[in-house]
């Protein structure tokens, strides 16, 4: 387990970070950390949580990523990531995910309902559109597993259309 929270770390992640094999919970949020997630620390096919919001990291998340299906936290929220989240459908794994204010793109994968362990999906502040899917709405009818979906669907017109969500 890696732990770097609230840390004033500076500079990009190393690709060295890729050499712990082992790693299974890699935390380093609030920070100041920068740039883009390298392919080389996406090699870590253990890791259950992955922690990375409140940091300065930017760009498309690589496709690597959405190969690290043991994944059951997901968080990303406030960085300047961009393009689509399209790939997280393979992670069914997830019961948290947090892509809020950011700047992702594309429409909600509706592969992503087939986590049907998720309980947090948050990603408001982003420029994502369409229709939440059925599939994701649907984890929120009981036993009401899905308890937190957070998306902005106040606006008019709304950019995601939901009818199950919490809106901004």
């Amino acid at each position: 387990e890696i732990e770097f929270e609230s840390n004033n770390l500076a500079g990009s992640i190393s690709t060295e970070m890729g050499l712990l094999t082992d790693l299974v919970r890699w935390g380093m949020e609030q920070g100041t950390t920068s740039g883009t997630i390298p392919t080389e620390v996406l090699s870590l096919s253990n890791l259950i949580f992955m922690d990375f919001d409140f940091n300065n990291l930017s760009g498309s998340l690589p496709n690597e990523l959405f190969s690290l299906t043991n994944l059951i936290t997901l968080d990303l929220n406030d960085n300047a990531f961009t393009g689509s989240i399209a790939g997280m459908g393979n992670l069914q794994k997830l019961t948290f995910l947090q892509v809020h204010e950011n700047f992702f793109s594309g429409t909600v994968p509706a592969e992503l309902g087939a986590a049907t362990g998720l309980k947090t999906f948050n990603l408001h502040a982003t420029t994502i559109t369409g229709t939440m899917p059925e599939e994701i709405c649907v984890l929120r009818s009981p036993p009401f597993v899905l308890g937190s979906l957070i998306a902005d669907c106040e606006d008019t017109p709304p950019e995601i259309e939901c009818d199950c969500c919490v809106c901004r």
